[in-house]
This record gives C-alpha cells, structure tokens and sequence, in this order.
C-alpha cells in the first residue's frame, strides 16, 4: 500500500525539524531507560564501589575469591548505561514518527530534547478557547499544568507546562517534561484542533 502524500510531507517536515544527530542527553530525554545514562547516576555507585573495595582491601577483609564479585559489582553500572544508550539509538526515528502524526507543527522540539521548555504557545487558526475550559482540560493532566496569557489580536495563548529541573536527576525532570508535553499535545491540543483549528506550537 501506498503512503498517504499528506502523511509523507509530514514526516519530510518533522525529519527536518528535528536534529540530524541527537546528543546522548536529547536521546535519554524520550526513554525510562534515559536516566541510566546519567554520568552522574553511573559514576556515584561506581565510585562508591570502588572506595568500598578499597577499604575492604586495606582492612584484610577481602579474599582472591572476592575479586570477581567485587570487579563484577563495579562493572555493573558501567554495563547498564551501555545496554541502556543501545536501547535509546532509535530516539530520534520515535520523535519523528510520533511529531508525523500530528496535524500542526511544534516547533523547537529540539529545545525540548534538551531539557528547554516552560511553556507552549499556541496559535489557533479559529476563536481561541474559553479560559475555563482549558484549564479544565488542563487539570485533567496535571494541576501545575494552566493557561498563561492570551493574545486575542494573533490567536495565540500560553500553555505552563508545569515541570521543574532537577539538579541531582536532571534527565528524569527532561524525561518527563517531555512526557507532560506529549500529553499536552494529544489530551488537549488535538480536540481543540478539531474545533477551533491550531495553525502551530511553540515550545518557548
């Protein structure tokens, strides 16, 4: 079967929207398994692991038979984030397949995958929608979520987004920014489209 022309341009804009080359940071953004790659998260128990054996060592409470589990135990971190940055080689093909779907652009989604966003401003091509009832839609996904100012003169509004950094996990707090804003877009966005037409979102 042939691909739908419509949904062929949108995969053509959404693969030139989105970075050729994702860094390891944008890529652990769309996964659960993202976090393992943290540095961070790798290096801590490493480290701890490795001092522990070493006091262990000093104080003589280690064997020759202890050797390969405490080598083993080390390694088990390290072994993680590879297994983990494997699974997360196709990021780039979800982001775009899943942006292919939708019936308007976002723009900076590689914003986005970086851990940027605090908003989403929408530019409607109908009315804009009652205040109430998006924040009723809204609160249906989560209570930090809430509309911002409206722009009657250009249709557009702002949508808060609702999710702080984290400065010990900071690809958890990314990963689901990303997520809050997926749901944004697919909860209240695509009905509102359905209505009032949106001509594009702008993660600002």
């Amino acid at each position: 079967m042939s691909e739908d022309p419509a949904q062929g341009d949108r995969r053509a804009q959404a693969e030139e929207a989105i970075a050729t080359r994702l860094t390891r940071h944008m890529r652990a953004t769309t996964s659960p398994l993202g976090p393992l790659t943290d540095p961070y998260l790798v290096g801590l128990p490493t480290s701890v692991l490795v001092l522990g054996a070493a006091i262990s060592g000093a104080m003589g409470w280690l064997t020759a038979a202890h050797v390969p589990i405490v080598v083993a135990l080390c390694a088990l971190p390290v072994v993680a984030s590879l297994g983990a940055s494997i699974a997360i080689g196709d990021a780039r093909g979800r982001v775009v397949g899943w942006m292919a779907t939708l019936p308007f652009d976002i723009i900076n989604v590689n914003g986005l995958l970086d851990g940027v966003g605090e908003a989403l401003v929408v530019r409607f091509v109908g009315e804009l929608p009652h205040r109430d009832e998006l924040n009723t839609m809204l609160g249906a996904i989560h209570s930090d979520c809430f509309a911002l100012l409206y722009e009657e003169e250009d249709n557009e509004l702002g949508i808060k987004i609702g999710v702080s950094d984290s400065r010990r996990n900071p690809t958890a707090a990314h990963r689901r920014r990303y997520l809050r804003v997926q749901a944004i877009v697919e909860q209240v966005l695509l009905p509102l489209h359905e209505a009032r037409g949106i001509a594009w979102v702008r993660i600002s």
